[in-house]
């Protein structure tokens, strides 16, 4: 029994931290305390390459102490279908293109691309996109980069 507690603890403390996110829902109140950069990870739940960089770019350690600390992190399932009400506007699921209408906007006209990630001020601007797999080391010299 000792030892499979011993295993247990071991196990739970190799789980890897991730950065803190939050939801559009959430942005407007805490720019209202902290004016930050957004990142919007724009991502759908059959893409692999989605879920590689859950799994390897956004557990890099300099990567989540870089978001924490400068930037507000969304998570954008494109074909999540509840509402997001964002600066006292509503956009929903749009099921005519199967997709999210805020992934819809932050395409810009361009065909959505999954993995996406989009970096915009705190007055939703953007400053960077960049659509596919992008490696951490290549993530952190553009996060760096960013000014605010």
């Amino acid at each position: 029994m000792k030892y499979l507690l011993i295993v247990m603890l071991m196990i739970s403390s190799l789980s890897s931290k991730a950065q803190k996110i939050y939801s559009f829902n959430q942005l407007d109140s805490l720019q209202n305390i902290e004016k930050k950069n957004i990142i919007v990870f724009v991502s759908a739940s059959w893409c692999n390459y989605c879920k590689a960089m859950d799994e390897t770019v956004f557990k890099e350690p300099a990567i989540i102490k870089l978001l924490d600390q400068q930037y507000y992190f969304v998570e954008l399932n494109a074909e999540d279908q509840t509402p997001i009400v964002y600066q006292n506007h509503k956009f929903s699921f749009n099921p005519s293109l199967g997709f999210h209408e805020m992934a819809i906007i932050l395409a810009n006209k361009q065909k959505l691309t999954f993995p996406s990630i989009y970096i915009l001020t705190n007055a939703n601007e953007i400053l960077y996109q960049h659509k596919g797999f992008i490696k951490a080391t290549n993530l952190f010299k553009v996060l760096n980069n960013i000014k605010y």
